[in-house]
This record gives structure tokens, sequence and C-alpha cells, in this order.
């Protein structure tokens, strides 16, 4: 369910906007490396879903908080979190609830390239 775009909910009409969507939820699992639908999530103050969860601890600047352990390790340096940041936003754009407002997936595929140019190694 939570792959599934809202605006394709009401019209079962399936286009790029719809598929920008899903494969932005997917980064947003990715980067978290949680489930889509955890209902544990809710007993740490979290939401059952994802998307939900990732947006109110962006609102609430625990965005750290979010990212998958295994992404963080130990070393968490400012450039690693401007990069974090931008991917989760990127993310977050993909899986706007208005299919108006995603990117569309040749931009995705842009930004995530220069996202991966931009990385230094630590």
């Amino acid at each position: 369910m939570g792959l599934i775009a809202p605006d394709y909910m009401h019209t079962s009409l399936c286009n790029e906007q719809s598929d920008v969507y899903s494969f932005g939820v997917l980064l947003l699992v990715l980067v978290t490396g949680q489930k889509i639908y955890d209902p544990s999530r809710r007993e740490t103050g979290g939401d059952y879903w994802l998307l939900l969860h990732v947006k109110k601890c962006n609102e609430n600047n625990s965005f750290i908080e979010m990212i998958d352990p295994v992404i963080v390790r130990k070393v968490l340096c400012a450039r690693k979190v401007q990069q974090l940041q931008a991917f989760t936003n990127l993310a977050l754009k993909c899986s706007s609830e208005s299919p108006n407002d995603r990117l569309t997936m040749v931009d995705v595929a842009k930004q995530l390239r220069q996202l991966y140019l931009n990385h230094e190694p630590i």
C-alpha cells in the first residue's frame, strides 16, 4: 500500500508521476532501512507509515535519527549530513502527495547523479 501513489488510488491511472512516487518511497526505505509500514514506530512517537514518519522527523529537525545506522556508521561529518539531507529531500519531492509537485524521472536521475558526483569518501 505505501508504494502506491494517492492519485493512483483515486484514478487507477498509472503514469510517470505515480512511478516517481513509488520510487521516492523506495528511496526512503533505502536511506532509513525501515519498512514502509511498521506499527512499532508508533510506540516511539513515529508514524505507522514510513513517508509520514520521515516527514515528521524532517519537520522536527530530528532527521538524522531516522537514517539507517549502517549508512551513518560512527563517522558523521557535516558533508555526509548534507548529502543525506539532500537525498532525503529528493525522496520527499518524489513522494509528494500532489502529482504536479513531483519531479520527472529524468530530473530524479539527474539529481541522484549530481549527489553521486559530489560524494566525497570518508
